[in-house]
């Protein structure tokens, strides 16, 4: 089984193109089974900022070192199908994520892992969607979708990707608050 360091679960979570106790949290993971299956985790939390706010940070793909972590990025291209490879500060390896939607509509981003293998994921697509829920305060929700790696138990997988969006949620709104 491979293990991976807290160090790595850390910068996982800063690459992960988000807590702080407020309102109601949520998180759940579903389908953690050995094998080649997909995994899924959910997590969803109520934020003390304006929804425009949060998703001007959000929907800035290529600035996602700007608010959650210190490296370098190298970006190919604009807008959906945008590339991001990420150079992480104490990271293990260069992870790259393409952009699939930016949707200013439904304040929804959704990104796909298409280099490296952070925390044991072969495989990993996010979404995740901000709404409003009054004045400056919105609730955010983070879906993964994973496969791991051969020989990563995927539960221990699941519980670092809830790791990785509970602290982007935590350097958001450190980011975005007043």
């Amino acid at each position: 089984m491979n293990c991976h360091s807290l160090e790595q679960v850390h910068y996982f979570a800063l690459t992960i193109s988000l807590s702080i106790a407020v309102g109601s949290t949520n998180a759940y993971a579903e389908g953690t089974t050995e094998g080649h299956s997909m995994n899924k985790v959910t997590w969803e939390e109520n934020l003390p900022v304006s929804v425009d706010s949060a998703w001007q940070v959000l929907a800035d793909f290529g600035g996602f070192l700007n608010w959650a972590a210190s490296g370098s990025i190298e970006l190919e291209g604009e807008g959906p199908g945008m590339i991001r490879r990420l150079d992480m500060d104490g990271a293990p390896e260069i992870t790259a994520e393409r952009a699939d939607v930016i949707d200013d509509d439904t304040r929804t981003l959704v990104y796909t892992l298409v280099e490296g293998n952070p925390i044991g994921m072969s495989s990993y697509k996010a979404k995740v969607q901000l709404h409003a829920t009054g004045y400056n305060t919105c609730n955010i929700t983070w879906q993964g979708e994973f496969t791991a790696v051969d020989g990563t138990d995927p539960d221990q997988v699941a519980a670092a990707l809830k790791g990785a969006y509970v602290g982007m949620t935590k350097a958001l709104v450190a980011h975005v608050a007043p």
